[in-house]
């Protein structure tokens, strides 16, 4: 379980309070009203964990502010990134809930989860608290090193564990 403390922007225009005695959550806000408006964070998801379910408590202010978009997003190279989970969010949520997404996505590079918002004024807030993501480590080897480096770890724990019989 993860907390929103973790989100990042760099879009100028998007203010994240972190949070204060006051509050316990981020809170995020835009100094200019519109669509796409984007906050990021890393995963510490290891490689070739499946990916199964997003769940992100957040609570809203303002009728028409609201989440609209829920991504995955894979990176390794500096200049170029793959989205791997694209999840359109309906504006009929209520303001304050938990988002879940279900995605079947293979972790093969770093990944970033990213949150699309909407804000229709200035004065208006959206608060993010736990993050959970749920997956199943070692789901999946297609590397062959990987798989090579995989075996020889499984036969050298073999070995050892004869010789300790022996």
């Amino acid at each position: 379980m993860l907390h929103g403390v973790g989100f990042v922007t760099g879009d100028p225009t998007i203010q994240i309070g972190y949070p204060f005695i006051l509050h316990p959550s981020v809170q995020v806000s835009s100094t200019k009203a519109g669509d796409n408006k984007w906050i990021y964070m890393m995963l510490p998801i290891p490689k070739w964990s499946l990916i199964t379910h997003i769940m992100i408590a957040y609570k809203k202010t303002g009728i028409q502010n609201y989440v609209s978009r829920i991504r995955l997003v894979e990176q390794r190279d500096p200049v170029s990134a793959t989205v791997v989970h694209n999840e359109i969010i309906e504006k009929t949520i209520p303001s304050s809930c938990i988002i879940s997404t279900v995605c079947h996505v293979v972790v093969k590079k770093s990944i970033l989860l990213k949150v699309c918002m909407e804000f229709s004024n200035e004065e208006d807030l959206i608060e993010f608290g736990s993050v959970e993501v749920r997956y199943i480590p070692e789901y999946e080897v297609s590397d062959p090193e990987e798989e090579m480096d995989i075996r020889e770890k499984n036969w050298i724990q073999m070995l050892s564990s004869e010789k300790q019989l022996s």
